[in-house]
């Protein structure tokens, strides 16, 4: 937070929607912490903002990680380590009308 700009207060809790890229980018750097993508998922993880995640994010997410042969390989996860990226529970919305 830059210096002198007003603090939230406690009350407040930030509400976020992270889309399938910044899943699976959290997810495929999970083992080098600090990249963006991993910290906002930390956050998330941690309460410091209220994740909301779709049943079509978290179903593209899990096509993209368990569908991918290539990047299994490559960063070393199994499909079962996909599915479990998103076990954590987070609230469901549906998107709005």
């Amino acid at each position: 937070m830059p210096s002198g700009a007003p603090a939230a207060p406690d009350s407040i809790m930030i509400s976020v929607v992270y889309d399938t890229n910044i899943l699976v980018s959290a997810f495929l750097s999970r083992h080098n912490p600090g990249g963006l993508s991993s910290e906002l998922l930390r956050f998330a993880r941690q309460g410091a903002v209220q994740l909301h995640l779709s049943p079509e994010i978290i179903a593209e997410t899990l096509a993209t990680l368990i569908g991918s042969t290539r990047a299994r390989h490559r960063y070393g996860y199994t499909h079962l380590d996909g599915i479990a990226v998103l076990r954590k529970p987070f609230s469901l919305r549906q998107p709005s009308s």
